[in-house]
């Protein structure tokens, strides 16, 4: 809980600071991908939950931990603005951890697996906290998530930075939470999103989220309409001219026409009514 969730049971709630970042277009790419390569099914969402009060909810709404640590580590794993860059090797942890390792690693990337650390770029509390939150999102894991925290006492505390702090803490606590010093590194910074640019936006990342579609993301690219995570976005969303998701597919083909593993039968009606087909295979 926090003052926006007690102030605003059974009410509209404002999206806290970790929905906020998460909305980032470079992060919400990343998670994005990150769904798409994973494929497991699980028994939530949390990319779909906006407030605290909500996250306690679905919390409480499966069996703890298995059913709750698959979801949390790969929504944790999404804050990145480059999927993969940087991640470790699984074996890394402590090292990683410490921020000892290069930060231009991309283990993920390099070795095509899930099975990696990958540092969450979460929001900041300076004055209240500094974390360091590894996650790793492969059902391979052993250990999905490790945070350490190192807690600080102001004689006094901001509204929104205590909200954002247990938006991000009722998260972080069920990895192995210690109440320490963080070594400091210029090798890993843990650095905002607001701090990074952007990276240039590559289609061969794309083929390696939707190996399967491989030569239809080229021909797309060739003819123009696969230039930017803009248009990386209607791979399988439909969007209205307001940018509301009218149709969800596993991957939609405007060039030719057709679209695969429609999300619902509502969304098949609907491609259907656009002129789509559905796809085989």
């Amino acid at each position: 809980m926090d003052w926006r969730d007690d102030a605003a049971v059974g009410s509209a709630l404002t999206l806290d600071a970790l929905t906020i970042q998460a909305n980032m277009p470079a992060i919400s790419n990343s998670s994005a991908k990150l769904r798409r390569a994973n494929r497991v099914v699980h028994a939530m969402d949390l990319s779909d939950v906006g407030t605290n009060m909500e996250r306690l909810m679905a919390w409480l709404s499966v069996p703890f931990p298995k059913a709750w640590l698959g979801p949390l580590s790969l929504y944790l794993s999404g804050f990145q603005r480059k999927l993969f860059h940087p991640s470790f090797s699984p074996s890394s942890g402590e090292t990683a951890m410490e921020a000892h390792l290069d930060a231009q690693e991309n283990y993920g990337a390099r070795q095509k697996t899930m099975n990696c650390w990958i540092p969450c770029d979460l929001p900041p509390v300076a004055n209240l906290a500094e974390w360091r939150l590894l996650a790793n999102p492969s059902r391979e894991a052993e250990q999905p998530i490790v945070s350490r925290v190192t807690l600080s006492h102001p004689e006094e505390i901001e509204k929104e930075e205590w909200n954002t702090f247990w938006s991000v803490f009722n998260l972080a606590q069920f990895g192995e939470v210690e109440s320490r010093n963080l070594v400091p590194s210029a090798a890993l910074p843990m650095r905002m999103a607001a701090d990074i640019s952007a990276p240039e936006w590559d289609v061969s990342e794309v083929k390696e989220m939707y190996p399967e579609y491989a030569e239809r993301i080229d021909r797309l690219h060739q003819e123009g309409q696969l230039q930017s995570e803009e248009d990386e976005k209607l791979l399988e969303h439909w969007l209205s001219d307001g940018g509301d998701v009218l149709a969800e597919a596993d991957f939609i083909d405007r060039l030719e026409g057709v679209y695969f593993g429609a999300r619902t039968e509502a969304s098949s009606q609907f491609l259907q009514s656009q002129g789509l087909t559905p796809g085989q295979g």
